[in-house]
């Protein structure tokens, strides 16, 4: 081999060496790169996530534009909670004013929470439906082991029956309906529940467990916190609780044992 053999043979081994070289570095600056936009987006997501999972809603029946957004306006209870993610902490400010319930409001397992947006109270009023076979009122509902906690507010159950021929089911007439072997968490603090007919808070029926929360809160009326109460467990702890027109904490019949209650 000559010398310029040599020679030749060196220059594309150095070059070879460059390429290699500048390949390595190349690579580095890839992966550095990439890295650094994965890390991003990992935060991102555990942004996005948190953001989602906390939902916040300005309930106005009378915003001519509701953005049905979250942060947003709406203009019912049902159209703030459908727009939610399944699984998330829903918060809603009601405005002064009637807040009608006209659909079963579904809880899932979303943690809501309801209060009122300014000094005055808001009532949540449930309507009046009717079945080939009884009346109940529009409600909470499937609820799958999520919770309900209301903050403020009145509360009227149905003044009338849509079908004055028939019977408002027992079971069903309450604020939020039971889920067969399921888990159901209602909180109330500083509310006012109103009604005349069989209505109750919660129902232990459908071997469900019922957790009841009543604070600084009346009852006035013929309501039960607790009915049926041979067909569940519920365990009821209460503060300031007023019971006015026959309002009673739970059903005075039934397999009493099965609730657990305090005495305050």
């Amino acid at each position: 081999m000559s010398i310029e053999n040599i020679n030749q043979a060196a220059t594309a081994m150095n070059a070879l060496t460059a390429r290699m070289n500048n390949f390595v570095g190349d690579a580095d600056a890839q992966i550095a790169q990439r890295r650094a936009a994965y890390d991003g987006l990992a935060a991102d997501l555990k942004g996005v996530v948190n953001g989602q999972m906390y939902f916040v809603g300005y309930v106005k029946p009378n915003e001519p534009n509701p953005t049905n957004i979250d942060g947003g306006t709406f203009l019912t209870i049902y159209d703030a909670v459908v727009r939610s993610p399944y699984g998330a902490q829903v918060m809603l400010f009601l405005d002064p004013g009637i807040h009608e319930v006209t659909s079963d409001i579904p809880v899932g397992n979303r943690m809501i929470y309801i209060d009122k947006n300014g000094v005055e109270k808001p009532v949540i009023r449930l309507k009046a439906r009717a079945s080939d076979v009884f009346n109940y009122p529009y409600h909470f509902d499937d609820c799958r082991n999520g919770a309900v906690y209301i903050k403020s507010c009145e509360i009227e159950f149905p003044a009338e029956k849509i079908d004055d021929s028939l019977e408002w089911n027992e079971a069903s007439s309450v604020l939020l309906q039971y889920t067969v072997s399921g888990f159901n968490h209602l909180s109330l603090t500083d509310c006012k529940v109103s009604g005349d007919a069989p209505f109750a808070l919660v129902t232990g029926n459908g071997s469900c467990t019922n957790v009841l929360g009543l604070h600084s809160t009346t009852l006035d009326g013929t309501i039960v916190g607790v009915s049926r109460t041979a067909s569940g467990v519920s365990i009821i702890s209460k503060q300031s609780l007023t019971l006015l027109n026959g309002a009673l904490v739970r059903s005075t019949t039934g397999d009493l044992p099965n609730i657990l209650e305090n005495g305050g």
